[in-house]
């Protein structure tokens, strides 16, 4: 992977690392975010931003500016200059290149020999150097911030029990509706047909409702595992101030 789907349904890509940086240097409650986070954004970095965390993209609009964000967990295997390799949990290696606008934080020295073998969570913005490297437990934190109010979508890729699960999440505005799937009006405009079926939980401000509830105007945000029918929708009967 390095989740081509979120990069082809992408317009524009405008690669800004600084304020990549801005962005992210706060904790999930700092005052880089536009907005605190809503509570689904907390409830998908519990769920998703965990332990079993591989790999991740999210295409987030800050401003008028679209991002590309790139997420990556493993363990440090190399270190050379301007770069560390990383073994992800799947077992693929990915190499991370650094510069000057990499932060690092509760790490120590990134290119001392203590780094091998620790385990960390890398944020890059496009194909840019590595905005973030902190240590692998604030991944939940990166993505309080990351699946807020300026998500559009994301793939994440998890790992447990040998098996990867690639989850996709589509956030947006119903604009039609049939019997067999809703379309989602993303932040940056894109237009996704989210398919659902007998199986899709549907939930309304958190309670569980019928796919009946999912009307043209309301507010979604959809999973998904691969390309199959949604596993659940969730839907909030208004907009956030400022997302459309």
């Amino acid at each position: 992977m390095r989740v081509r789907r979120t990069l082809a349904r992408a317009r524009t890509l405008v690669v800004v690392p600084l304020a990549a940086v801005a962005f992210l240097a706060a904790s999930a409650d700092g005052p880089a975010a536009p907005k605190a986070p809503p509570v689904a954004a907390r409830d998908l970095a519990a769920s998703f931003f965990s332990n079993t965390l591989t790999r991740a993209e999210v295409v987030s609009v800050l401003g008028r500016t679209l991002h590309d964000y790139h997420v990556d967990v493993g363990k440090v295997v190399g270190v050379r200059a301007g770069g560390l390799d990383l073994l992800e949990r799947d077992g693929t290696r990915q190499t991370i290149s650094v510069g000057a606008v990499t932060q690092v934080l509760g790490l120590g020295r990134l290119f001392g020999p203590a780094i091998r073998g620790v385990r960390v969570v890398t944020v890059r913005d496009g194909i840019g150097p590595a905005t973030q490297i902190r240590p692998a437990g604030s991944a939940r934190a990166v993505g309080k911030l990351l699946l807020g109010v300026t998500l559009a979508r994301a793939e994440i890729l998890t790992y447990s029990n040998k098996t990867l699960h690639d989850i996709r999440i589509d956030d947006g505005r119903i604009v039609a509706k049939t019997p067999t799937s809703l379309t989602l009006l993303e932040l940056d405009g894109t237009r996704q047909a989210i398919a659902v079926d007998a199986s899709t939980l549907v939930t309304v401000s958190g309670q569980p409702a019928d796919v009946s509830a999912a009307r043209v105007g309301a507010y979604a945000i959809a999973i998904r595992d691969g390309d199959g029918a949604a596993q659940e929708v969730r839907l909030t009967p208004f907009v956030l101030a400022g997302r459309r």
